[in-house]
Order: C-alpha cells, then sequence, then structure tokens
C-alpha cells in the first residue's frame, strides 16, 4: 500500500468519544490484520500524517508510540516508522478481560497461555470491578480481536453488562468463571456454577459436620463473590437442618464453640484464625474452618485447611480448547472438597 491510500484508509470521527490518537492506532492496528499492510513497510512520516489528516503532530506522535509500546511498529533513526514483525499476523488474537486480578486469576492466565501456545497473541485488560471501566475497554478493543474472553462483573446491574457484551459477535465471546442467569443465552462459556458447587460440596462434608452445631459463613457487605454462593449455602443448611448465620463482619463474639465457619476471602481467613486462636480453642476441635479456594499453602497451615474449590488450572485449560478446536459449547468446571484436619 503506498503512502497516498494509506492516508486515505486512516478513518477520523473528529465526533466520537474515543481519542483522535487512539483512532490512528485502530485504523493502522486494522490495516496490518487484514493484510493490507505486511511487513517492512514504510509508514508516512509525523509531518506527513499531521497535515493529510490536519490534526495535530503530538496526536499523530502519540499514536505512532502506542502503535511502537504494541508492538506493531518499529522506527529507524533517519528513515521513519515501519509495520514490524508482529503478534498481530499469529492465528488468533485474544482479548482477556479480567474482573481483578489475584494468584487464582494468575493460574487461570498462566493455564490459558500455555495451552494455546505460539499461535496466540494474547492481550490482558483488568478493569478492577468498575463498570463503567468494563464499557469503556469495550469501546477501544472491540474489532480488533478474534475472541474475547470476558469474566463478568458480579453487579445487579446485570442487564447493562449484557447489552455492552451485545456489541461482540457470539462466535467471538466466551463468557469464564461467573456465568449469570442474564448471560446464559450466551452459547459458549467456561463456568462456575456458584449455587449448586457449595451445595454439593458441603453435602460430601456432611459426615465431618456433624460434630458441629452451626453453620457460619463470612460474607462481608459489598461483596465482590457472587451471591449465589450464598443461596447454596442456605439451601444446604435448610436441606440438613443446620442453624446457620451470614456474618457481614467478623468479631470475637461471633466466635462461639461448635460452630463450623466458611471464609470466602485469605482475610477473612487470618481473623478467624488469629481470633480464635486468642480465645485459646482449637480448630478442627473446637471450631471448624473451610476456606474457598484451593492454595498450597493451605495444605500446610494448621496441619491443613479443609478448602472448596473450582479447578482453576481447568477453566484455562477449557477455554483455550473451545479456541484451538472452534467449539460452541458450555463447559461446567469440577468444583472439589478437599478434607483436612481444619474440619
Amino acid at each position: 500500500m503506498n503512502p497516498y491510500n494509506l492516508v486515505n484508509s486512516i478513518r477520523i470521527n473528529r465526533y466520537s468519544s474515543i481519542p483522535k490518537y487512539q483512532q490512528v492506532t485502530d485504523s493502522i492496528v486494522n490495516l496490518v490484520e487484514s493484510g493490507k499492510l505486511s511487513i517492512n513497510t514504510g509508514l508516512p512520516s509525523i509531518n506527513e500524517l499531521s497535515a493529510a489528516l490536519d490534526i495535530s503532530r503530538d496526536t499523530i506522535e502519540k499514536g505512532y508510540k502506542s502503535l511502537r509500546d504494541l508492538g506493531i511498529v518499529t522506527s529507524v533513526p533517519g528513515k521513519g516508522y515501519y509495520v514490524a514483525e508482529n503478534e498481530c499476523l499469529k492465528k488468533y488474537k485474544v482479548c482477556l478481560i479480567f474482573d481483578n486480578w489475584s494468584e487464582h486469576k494468575k493460574i487461570i492466565y498462566d493455564s490459558f497461555v500455555d495451552k494455546m501456545g505460539d499461535e496466540a497473541a494474547v492481550e490482558l485488560n483488568i478493569y478492577n470491578d468498575n463498570l463503567q471501566q468494563f464499557e469503556k475497554l469495550f469501546s477501544y478493543k472491540n474489532g480488533h480481536f478474534t475472541h474475547y474472553i470476558v469474566i463478568p462483573p458480579t453487579l445487579e446491574k446485570m442487564d447493562q453488562v449484557k447489552d455492552i457484551l451485545s456489541s461482540i459477535p457470539p462466535e467471538k465471546l466466551i463468557i469464564l468463571d461467573n456465568f449469570p442467569t442474564e448471560l446464559q443465552n450466551s452459547s459458549c462459556a467456561v463456568f462456575q456454577d456458584f449455587g449448586r458447587d457449595i451445595f454439593y460440596a458441603l453435602n460430601n462434608a456432611c459426615k465431618a459436620l456433624s460434630k458441629y452445631k452451626n453453620l457460619k459463613i463470612i460474607f462481608p457487605k459489598g461483596n465482590l463473590f457472587p451471591r449465589e454462593i450464598l443461596l447454596g449455602f442456605k439451601n444446604f443448611c435448610l436441606a440438613n437442618n443446620y442453624n446457620y448465620q451470614v456474618i457481614e463482619l467478623m468479631r470475637p463474639q461471633e466466635l462461639v464453640k461448635g460452630d463450623v465457619f466458611i471464609t470466602l476471602s485469605e482475610h477473612s481467613l487470618v481473623e478467624v484464625v488469629e481470633m480464635t486462636q486468642n480465645a485459646k480453642l482449637t480448630i478442627g476441635k473446637d471450631i471448624g474452618l473451610i476456606s474457598y479456594n484451593e492454595a498450597p499453602i493451605k495444605r500446610i497451615l494448621l496441619n491443613g485447611i479443609t478448602t472448596i474449590s473450582t479447578d482453576f488450572v481447568k477453566l484455562g485449560t477449557e477455554t483455550a480448547s473451545l479456541i484451538l478446536n472452534n467449539l460452541q459449547k458450555k463447559i461446567h468446571v469440577p468444583f472439589y472438597l478437599r478434607l483436612r484436619n481444619s474440619l
């Protein structure tokens, strides 16, 4: 493509909320992805493109810097900018959109990338459970990837989330981890069934639970865990005639001999352990403890902490398998009870 045709292929919408430098970046990315710009093709100089598009030199420079940061172009001193050998030419271009970052999300990410291998360019984005940031990501990223893998937010405004996700073609969208009712028309998902999972995990622990009187789950106000966990917990307690309590704020007076505590976060886990030790009670005898989400350290602490957990590696590998095998299906990932000394 000669410089004249390249300039005419860059579309700038002066009324768009997307910054002009980002529009320059997006236009050139699209040309590379479509094969219209090949490796080592020269790009117009900053001054040439600024004059041709009638936008500031700083804007073009910022757009070229963004392209360089993405590895899509390279600059040669004294010669200009050229299309680099880059990730855009890989078979799969995957946009991962995670709600937050944690050790467990890292396991999902690492297992997904390992399974995809060298055929995929993977971009990770995190919106920190912020719906506005979630929406903004889609306005920038839509149209540049072969697949979008999304962990949706655990919010009450799911209709708004559904509207945002509807902008992605169904064959390109995979819902990961959290699969709320409002999104279950999606054709592709790898997920936990939070309510069902905790119900059956606790059911498998009935023998160990029988020596305790009350079940308590610590679910802090504003907690970002899906509320289906609470529903599954309550259904188990009602089905098995257990007294139960949902605790928003853990305090020493909540600690009663004969109670079992289910902690969803590492912070709540530490609180229960510290308060139990201060009260001179013994975990696994006076107080039962179940921790949500498996981690290697939980095999060691207190001679073993009982966990209920999905298989995070499988969340990643099953998602990659859907892409590599061009499958459209919904996969419920196994959920495990690991009984240890804390119960």
